[in-house]
């Protein structure tokens, strides 16, 4: 029997699953403290139609973006 691998992606999983807990109105992003700086870890639309993007530096972010409205990510929470 031959083998069949699917992989799937969800680039906004996690950013949509804290939202349906706390509606947010404009562009948001969860962030992600690695290698002594805070990144964005994911982002919802708003966010990507103002130009930020994934691994962007969220000091950056906020430069692109004042309104940006964020929240740390719970990694161990979205493995699950």
């Amino acid at each position: 029997m031959q083998k069949r691998v699917v992989s799937l992606w969800f680039p906004r999983l996690a950013s949509d699953r804290h939202l349906r807990t706390r509606a947010v109105e404009g562009p948001f992003a969860l962030t992600h403290h690695h290698a002594n700086t805070d990144r964005i870890f994911c982002l919802n639309e708003a966010a990507e139609r103002q130009g930020l993007h994934r691994g962007m530096g969220y000091s950056d972010a906020r430069a692109f973006c004042p309104d940006l409205q964020s929240h740390p990510a719970n990694l161990q929470e979205d493995a699950r």
